[in-house]
C-alpha cells in the first residue's frame, strides 16, 4: 500500500467505526471501497505499517473474520441497536428505515438450526422470536403485522379480482410480502395457509408463473381487440401490461410452444423482427401524412394529435435512415435540431 492508501484505510475505517460502534465492514456497495482496503490488510499484513495496525487493533478489528461473518456482525450490530431503543427485536421485514435489516431479520427467524450456537445465543439476548414449525409461536409484534398485510391483500382482492401482486405493484411492501409469503409458505401456520388460500392464493411458484402469464396474455389480448396490434408501448398507462410485453420479446427461447401460439394470435412481434414492424409503422405514418398533404397543401393536422407528435419527432430527431430523409424532404419536413 502506497502512503495514500494508508491514510485512506485509517480515515475511512474510524470513520466507519465512529457511525457504527463496531469494527465489522461487510461487502456492501456502500462500503466497496473501505471492504477492498481492510480485505487486502487481511491477506497482507506484512504490508501494513505499525500505525496502520495500530488503528485498527485500537477498534478491535477482527483479522479473520470472513465477509459473511462480517454480514452477520453488521446487521446484528443494528438490530441489537434497534433493540436497545424499542425494547424488542420484532421489526417488520419490510422495515422502512432499514429494508436491509428487517430483511435479514426475516431470515434468521426460519434458520435457527443453520446458525452456530453462538449465534443463537447472540439473539436469544435479545429476546428474538423464532420461526422454526409451522405452528410455533409468534411474538404479538410479528402477528399484528401479518394482520395487517393480509388485510391489505384482501384489500387488493376486492380491488382487482385476484391475489396476482405484481412484483411492480405501486405498494411495494405488499409486493414484497406478498412474494415473502410464497417463498417461506415452511414458515406460515395452517391457519394463514388456510386465510391466503381461501382468497385464492397460489402457493406453488411455477403454477403461480403460469396464471400471471395469462392473466396478462388476457390483457394484451384485449389492448389488440382495442388497437389492433398488439405493441404496447412503455408511455401506455398499464405500465405493468408494457413491461410484460417488453419481457416476452426478449425471451422468445424461452417460452412453450402453447405461449408462442397464443401470441401469434395477436401478431407478437418479437425482437428479431421488430425492426421490420418499426420500419412498417414508420411507413404507415408517412403514408398517412402524405395523403394530408397531398390534400390540404400544408402539415396543420391538429385532429390527430398522434400524426402531429409524430411529424414534430421528424423535426426534433433527424432520421439515421437515407430513405426516410428523402421522403420527408416530400413534404417538407426537415430536421429543425
Amino acid at each position: 500500500m502506497n502512503s495514500g492508501s494508508k491514510n485512506e484505510l485509517c480515515d475511512l475505517f474510524e470513520r466507519f467505526y465512529q457511525k457504527y460502534h463496531h469494527a465489522y465492514v461487510p461487502n456492501y456497495p456502500e462500503f466497496k471501497r473501505l471492504y477492498t482496503l481492510v480485505t487486502q490488510a487481511r491477506k497482507h499484513p506484512h504490508r501494513l505499517s505499525e500505525f496502520e495496525k495500530h488503528c485498527l487493533d485500537r477498534r478491535n478489528f477482527d483479522w479473520k473474520a470472513g465477509n459473511r461473518f462480517s454480514r452477520w456482525m453488521f446487521n446484528y450490530s443494528a438490530l441489537k441497536q434497534f433493540f436497545e431503543e424499542h425494547g424488542h427485536s420484532d421489526l417488520p421485514e419490510d422495515y422502512p428505515i432499514n429494508q436491509r435489516l428487517g430483511s435479514w431479520a426475516y431470515r434468521q427467524r426460519g434458520q435457527k438450526d443453520k446458525l452456530s450456537p453462538q449465534q443463537v445465543a447472540m439473539l436469544d439476548d435479545l429476546n428474538f422470536t423464532w420461526i422454526d414449525s409451522v405452528d410455533g409461536p409468534r411474538s404479538p409484534n410479528l402477528q399484528r403485522r401479518w394482520e395487517g398485510m393480509y388485510k391489505r391483500l384482501s384489500q387488493y382482492k376486492a380491488e382487482h379480482g385476484h391475489v396476482l401482486v405484481p412484483s411492480t405493484y405501486s405498494d411495494t411492501q405488499l409486493a414484497q410480502w406478498v412474494f415473502r409469503q410464497r417463498k417461506f409458505a415452511d414458515r406460515l401456520s395452517s391457519e394463514q395457509v388456510d386465510r391466503l388460500e381461501s382468497l385464492g392464493f397460489v402457493f406453488d411458484m411455477q403454477l403461480q408463473k403460469d396464471l400471471t402469464w395469462e392473466y396478462n396474455y388476457q390483457q394484451l389480448t384485449q389492448f389488440y381487440h382495442e388497437h389492433g396490434h398488439s405493441r404496447v408501448p412503455q408511455t401506455y398507462p398499464n405500465r405493468r401490461l408494457a413491461d410484460w410485453v417488453r419481457s416476452q420479446r426478449a425471451q422468445r427461447v424461452k417460452l412453450t410452444k402453447d405461449k408462442l401460439d397464443k401470441l401469434s394470435k395477436v401478431d407478437f412481434a418479437f425482437n428479431s423482427n421488430l425492426k421490420s414492424l418499426r420500419d412498417q409503422q414508420w411507413m404507415d405514418n408517412f403514408r398517412q401524412v402524405e395523403a394530408f398533404y397531398k390534400e390540404h397543401g400544408n402539415l396543420s393536422i391538429t385532429h390527430d394529435k398522434r400524426l402531429y407528435r409524430w411529424i414534430y419527432k421528424q423535426k426534433a430527431k433527424r432520421p439515421k435512415e437515407e430513405y426516410r430523409r428523402v421522403l420527408l424532404r416530400q413534404l417538407d419536413i426537415h430536421h429543425e435540431g
